[in-house]
């Protein structure tokens, strides 16, 4: 890799399980009735201007009943619940969501006193609510890796509470935030992870048994901020996971992501720890948003991998693991005295089973309208790289198939057959879709199938001849529902 490179492509080649419920304290709605409160809660805001010039909240069962129902969706939308689980995640959505209204109510009353108080508009007063609810989120999701650092940094969650509440049991809880935030990163056991969610969340639990009322009722309803914000997001994140394991045989690693860019940027020799690459890569997390967009891309590529996989015919699945960093490493490069890849970076790349994607993938909008685009576009050309390039083609590797076939490589996988464009062109030889699909022809496949895939009236209009190959060699081992729409022309 080099700088000003946009991909680096190096070629080396649980279902849920049941939790202890918690104990119903009030009679439970029906399940149809909970569905029913599901559909018609609304997403407004529910501050309300009285005569006083103060946001006050207003809690009622459309709120409650939206929250019971995404506890049930975090704990994998399992069928049969009993009215004792229903009354259960009631009781818990009711918890929580008073949690948060008293959080966003403090809050509120506190940016109310920052602008001086007096009278209010409504409008003031929506601003300060809503601000409050967005300041709640930004304490207590955490959607990156670094949103854990912050969290569990944050000294005032887990100090001591007037009163005399010990702190050991909030350093306990602390401490096993820690475990999974950890987990998150280095490991994909998706059980043991389960087991470090539904752990905090009996921590929190007795917290606030014991001491959530009196002095501790703001503290407890902080605490119910980690399981509504924080654990709630990571149940999410894990069942999106758990699918993608499941469907596909990838795992989320980020630990084998940098051993393989340590295996690939670096000197032999080169003593540098994987703590200092992970520090010069930013070792990230996929957010919900992006584990749902691989999702959609693995979707497209299905009969190439996992329970889809004809090893019989194919061989063993190349692919193994997704990861998510910052940045890169620049080729051959000391970490201990180079900088990781910046302006233009890259966007992903694919070392042997892994692949990884930057920040970049999810920021830029190099080649499409929307980072969303660009950042499945970016899937979309890493899996070539894994999973197309070594298919076996007309009595070859699929890669040699496509540069034997296609007039501007002539055969030669790495080098096109003409000195310039300029003389492709005068040729009448079909340049590939992107400058960076010049590099080689592995490099013209991988953009061609991005294009394919996010936009291919572009791609028909501009490279044909491209197109219909990827249509008729490519095509037939693609998923089913894309390949419809193209041999239909309906894109």
């Amino acid at each position: 890799m080099t700088n000003g490179a946009r991909r680096s492509d190096v070629r080396e080649r649980t279902e849920p399980t049941d939790e202890p419920r918690r104990v119903a304290q009030a009679p439970a709605p029906s399940f149809a009735h909970l569905l029913a409160l599901q559909r018609s809660a609304g997403n407004a805001a529910v501050s309300r201007m009285l005569s006083r010039s103060r946001t006050l909240a207003r809690l009622d069962d459309g709120k409650i009943g939206d929250r019971a129902y995404g506890i049930w969706e975090e704990q994998g939308s399992k069928t049969g619940q009993t009215m004792e689980q229903q009354g259960a995640d009631w009781n818990e959505a009711k918890r929580q969501t008073g949690a948060m209204e008293r959080e966003t109510t403090r809050r509120a009353e506190a940016n109310y006193n920052a602008r001086g108080g007096g009278e209010s508009s409504p409008e003031q007063a929506q601003q300060d609510w809503a601000k409050a609810e967005k300041s709640i989120v930004t304490d207590f999701r955490c959607e990156r890796y670094e949103d854990w650092t912050k969290l569990l940094a944050r000294g005032a969650l887990w100090g001591g509470v007037a009163g005399g509440a010990p702190t050991t049991e909030l350093t306990a809880i602390k401490t096993k935030l820690g475990e999974l935030q950890l987990h998150l990163r280095d490991k994909d056991d998706l059980g043991e992870r389960l087991t470090l969610i539904t752990g905090a969340e009996g921590l929190i639990d007795g917290w606030i048994s014991a001491h959530g009322s009196g002095p501790g009722a703001a503290k407890a309803d902080e605490l119910l901020m980690l399981k509504m914000h924080s654990l709630s997001y990571e149940r999410r994140r894990r069942l999106k996971q758990v699918k993608i394991q499941d469907t596909y045989g990838i795992k989320t690693n980020n630990l084998t992501g940098l051993m393989r860019h340590k295996q690939a940027f670096t000197e032999g020799a080169n003593a540098t720890s994987l703590a200092q690459i992970e520090k010069l890569t930013t070792v990230s997390l996929f957010s919900l948003e992006e584990l749902d967009m691989l999702i959609d891309v693995f979707s497209n590529y299905g009969p190439l991998l996992g329970k889809e996989r004809d090893t019989t015919a194919l061989g063993a699945q190349p692919l193994d693991n997704f990861t998510r960093f910052g940045v890169g490493l620049e080729a051959g490069a000391n970490p201990n005295v180079s900088k990781p890849v910046q302006s233009p970076g890259d966007f992903g790349v694919t070392i042997g089973d892994t692949i990884t994607m930057y920040d970049k993938s999810n920021r830029d909008t190099l080649d499409f309208p929307t980072t969303q685009q660009q950042f499945r576009g970016t899937i979309e050309h890493e899996l070539s790289h894994a999973l197309l390039e070594s298919l076996p083609g007309g009595g070859t590797t699929m890669i040699q198939k496509f540069a034997t076939d296609t007039d501007y490589w002539g055969g030669n996988v790495f080098a096109s057959k003409y000195p310039s464009p300029t003389a492709a062109t005068t040729a009448n030889s079909e340049l590939p879709p992107t400058d960076y699909g010049r590099k080689n022809a592995q490099e013209d496949l991988a953009e061609c199938m991005m294009f394919f895939f996010e936009d291919p009236k572009d791609l028909e209009t501009r490279c044909p001849k491209r197109f219909e190959w990827i249509k008729t060699n490519i095509g037939p081992k693609l998923g089913p529902e894309h390949m419809k729409k193209i041999k239909e022309g309906k894109f």
